[in-house]
């Protein structure tokens, strides 16, 4: 089984007076089925750079535990605040369950109103296409490029709210209540 690390890097401005390492912290309870994270917030006032790692396994196996283990180190090391999450898994939950905890564990982390994937949805996965690909040119940096899974979804007509389907579906395609 392949690993795949998904990491939202970002700054955030946690406070620690020593280093906080917490296991299995509650974050949601969907249908009272139990969410859990691992965490790590660096020692130092902040902000710390932080990453948020979702592990492989195709939405059917693996754990926050055992498959991030070898990224706790490193991250560490080099000063980020860290947050390994589980989420619900095949066969038992549908695929979207996933992405829902996903954004769920973001939000809860810190303190977000919307995740990454509802905030996309929203500006519309075309515009975050077209976003990157104005950044790229100017950066050459890889972690700007348009990601393929963006790309086929725009080609899918997957805009995002104004089409009802983006990472999630929306009944309707009225955009901001109107």
């Amino acid at each position: 089984m392949r690993t795949v690390i998904i990491a939202f890097l970002c700054a955030v401005g946690l406070a620690a007076a020593a280093p906080a390492d917490q296991k299995g912290v509650e974050f949601a309870r969907p249908g009272g089925h139990s969410l859990l994270l691992d965490m790590h917030v660096p020692e130092g006032p902040g902000p710390f750079p932080a990453a948020i790692l979702i592990h492989g396994g195709g939405f059917d196996g693996g754990s926050r535990a055992t498959n991030m283990a070898p990224t706790f180190q490193p991250l560490a090391d080099a000063g980020f605040a860290w947050f390994s999450i589980d989420y619900r898994m095949a066969p038992e939950f549908r695929f979207p369950q996933a992405r829902e905890d996903v954004d769920t564990a973001i939000k809860t982390a810190f303190g977000y109103k919307m995740g990454p994937l509802e905030l996309v949805d929203l500006v519309g996965l075309d515009t975050q296409v077209r976003l990157c690909e104005a950044f790229y040119p100017i950066t050459l940096d890889p972690r700007a490029a348009a990601p393929p899974l963006l790309r086929r979804m725009v080609a899918a007509g997957w805009l995002g709210r104004k089409t009802g389907r983006g990472f999630f579906k929306y009944d309707g395609n009225a955009m901001f209540g109107a």
